[in-house]
């Protein structure tokens, strides 16, 4: 009987042993593929999300497709406009840009193409009170709203970048001084930002 007790209670205690043990185990992430996305994969995401919200915002489809100078009653529309863009041709950019989601400078010529495309329906139909100069220049605004999610994204990635580069310099320093110095972890804190600092301008002492 006592037996019995003694063998209840270690199967007890490693059970609990084993409960402690998954406790202190970090959770496995159900989000896996979130958590590997890159800075610019990000930002191209939330340019998609962008345009998705000018073609649903564009209600009259103004924007969708090239001006048709007749179908529009659009009179010289190419002689005015020399670089149109609509945004039936921004969606194919978009999907040109997306073969390679790393480019870090697509939201910059996203952000080109969308201001480009209104203000160009601003430019010829110039008079502030015409229907189609109203509505360019309310989603242009919208856009302009939106589009400050993304430049925090780059902002951001522009950072980590720089400190990248910062923690590069540590690296190389560290081995330039040899004698088993440890790593970068190692370096003191005053050292970091004086290194911190002369990046800030430029590298001078």
């Amino acid at each position: 009987m006592e037996a019995d007790l003694q063998q209840s209670s270690m199967r007890e205690e490693a059970t609990n042993q084993s409960k402690k043990e998954r406790r202190g185990k970090p959770a496995r992430s159900t989000k896996k593929g979130n958590a590997n996305i890159s800075a610019n994969a990000r930002i191209y995401r939330s340019c998609t999300d962008i345009f998705k919200y000018l073609q649903k915002e564009d209600k009259n489809n103004i924007f969708a497709r090239p001006v048709d100078e007749e179908a529009h009653f659009a009179p010289n529309y190419y002689d005015v406009i020399k670089e149109p863009m609509d945004l039936n041709t921004l969606h194919g950019k978009l999907r040109i840009w997306g073969q390679d989601k790393e480019a870090n400078n697509t939201a910059d010529e996203f952000a080109a193409c969308v201001r480009l495309m209104f203000r160009n329906a601003m430019t010829y139909n110039d008079s502030p009170t015409h229907p189609v100069h109203i509505a360019a220049k309310v989603l242009l605004e919208k856009f302009e709203n939106k589009f400050l999610e993304v430049k925090q994204l780059q902002e951001g990635a522009q950072r980590k970048e720089k400190q990248k580069g910062i923690a590069d310099q540590y690296d190389e320093a560290t081995a330039s001084r040899g004698g088993g110095v440890e790593s970068t972890t190692t370096i003191s804190n005053k050292e970091k930002s004086q290194m911190s600092k002369r990046e800030r301008n430029g590298g001078a002492d």
